[in-house]
């Protein structure tokens, strides 16, 4: 069976709760995002995206004590915030 990737897990997200749904994985410390979910938030907040060759996709990290405020800016936007845990 083939594993789901973080987009796969977005996607479904947003096929439950709408296209205007961006998805951050929590971790322990850090949220972590994937794909154009990684490109819209690094846009909005003004930070730098990494890419990963091993998935070939966008990737962003969030420190959890420096961006859970600033939940309130993607919301003024007008999208969701849907966190999963990774």
């Amino acid at each position: 069976m083939k594993r789901r990737t973080h987009e796969d897990k977005a996607e479904a997200m947003r096929e439950t709760w709408g296209d205007n749904t961006i998805v951050w994985f929590a971790r322990s410390f850090h949220y972590a995002l994937y794909g154009k979910d990684a490109e819209l938030t690094a846009k909005i907040f003004g930070i730098n995206l990494d890419y990963t060759l091993q998935n070939n996709e966008f990737v962003a990290y969030l420190p959890k004590d420096k961006y859970d405020w600033r939940t309130a800016q993607i919301i003024a936007e007008g999208y969701k915030i849907a966190i999963l845990k990774d």
